[in-house]
């Protein structure tokens, strides 16, 4: 599995063509229910590894990560794409 990023304009046209993407905001639930993007879902950090087999069935699915937007180094992302592969 490689990872990479995406501008939100190339998310946002995948979207809009109707791309086949799972987009999982990484942070608590508390966080994700404060303010998330549209078509996300929640997948804590704090529990990936134990839900994404069942939130996920599809192995060949792209996998958007996202957290509260404040830019690399905060970590979430990071982390759970380091779990993820």
């Amino acid at each position: 599995m490689s990872t990479s990023t995406i501008s939100a304009r190339d998310l946002a046209g995948r979207l809009r063509a109707k791309a086949e993407i799972c987009l999982l905001d990484v942070r608590e639930e508390g966080d994700y229910a404060r303010g998330h993007l549209f078509h996300a879902r929640c997948i804590p950090l704090s529990v990936l590894e134990l839900l994404a087999e069942v939130r996920i069935p599809r192995k060949n699915t792209e996998i958007v990560l996202c957290d509260d937007g404040s830019g690399i180094g905060s970590g979430l992302m990071e982390a759970a794409a380091a779990l993820m592969a």
